[in-house]
């Protein structure tokens, strides 16, 4: 947990990414999950809308801009005009003298709409896509399994899978 200049480590013993949840959204403002229809962009084109924002843009131009959905856009709207509180989640290992961690992260948003989860996903074609979904406790601990999976030793969760992955990349042919 950071708070300002102070950084303070526990160690823990969790086998199961649903216990991790609680602790990921300990400092949070503890909101219901939003309600919304879940939406995916490219992230460097959420990259972009954020420049776009931040030299002014209005924000209604630019979730327009980007083709968010109708049930979205009081969550997203209330993310960036009202109060918020936010995890960023990378996740990381060392073993055998070698350190890795994942090449982009999770992100857990309480605001007054509501309880907000963007996870990333890499596309057919390498690029990453960001996911923007209500934060449901298992929609989360499904996104932090996949963040894990990430990494060189293929998640902290072996015994304990909450989803499959059966996109081509994972799919085998058996003759």
């Amino acid at each position: 947990m950071r708070s300002a200049q102070l950084i303070t480590f526990t160690a823990m013993d969790i086998d199961d990414p649903r216990a991790l949840v609680p602790v990921l959204c300990v400092g949070l403002a503890q909101r219901q999950p939003a309600r919304f229809d879940e939406f995916s962009m490219p992230t460097r084109v959420g990259a972009r809308a954020d420049e776009r924002l931040r030299s002014g843009a209005p924000l209604a131009e630019v979730l327009d801009y980007l083709g968010i959905p109708q049930s979205a856009r009081p969550v997203v709207e209330s993310v960036f005009n009202g109060s918020r509180s936010y995890v960023e989640i990378v996740a990381g290992c060392h073993r055998d003298g070698r350190h890795s961690t994942t090449e982009v992260g999770m992100s857990i948003v309480d605001a007054s709409e509501g309880r907000v989860l963007v996870s990333p996903s890499r596309a057919f074609d390498g690029e990453w896509v960001s996911t923007f979904a209500p934060g449901t406790p298992f929609a989360i601990a499904v996104a932090i399994e996949q963040l894990t999976a990430q990494l060189p030793d293929a998640g902290w969760f072996a015994e304990h899978r909450l989803a499959r992955d059966f996109s081509n990349s994972t799919l085998s042919v058996q003759h």
